[in-house]
């Protein structure tokens, strides 16, 4: 009494959805990044298989971040932290890191 129903979501209908968005902002992407280097007068010379390789590791990065997503969620339950959170950790955290790294790596090279 007083407890609210839950009705199953279609999970799967979401997940299609997700890799459907995919396709079409990468072979988007690829098509107005092409229009855009054939108007700059700039000859591409990806191949086949280097063009496989770009969408593959675009899939693998956006599988990535889904799961970053899904961990996020279950560790914070407020959808609008966890979305605050994964942005201040894109634009501040990893670049932080990667300077960070940057340095030390600059140090250690005057000190061999």
């Amino acid at each position: 009494f007083g407890v609210p129903t839950r009705y199953r979501t279609g999970g799967s209908a979401a997940r299609i959805s997700a890799a459907h968005a995919w396709l079409i902002a990468e072979r988007d992407g690829e098509a107005i990044g092409y229009a855009i280097l054939d108007a700059r007068g700039i000859t591409i010379v990806l191949t086949s298989s280097d063009v496989l390789l770009l969408t593959l590791g675009g899939l693998a990065g956006v599988a990535l971040w889904g799961a970053i997503g899904v961990g996020l969620g279950a560790i914070i339950h407020n959808q609008v932290g966890a979305i605050i959170t994964l942005l201040a950790w894109g634009f501040v955290g990893i670049p932080l890191l990667w300077g960070v790294y940057g340095t030390l790596v600059n140090a250690l090279k005057l000190f061999q």
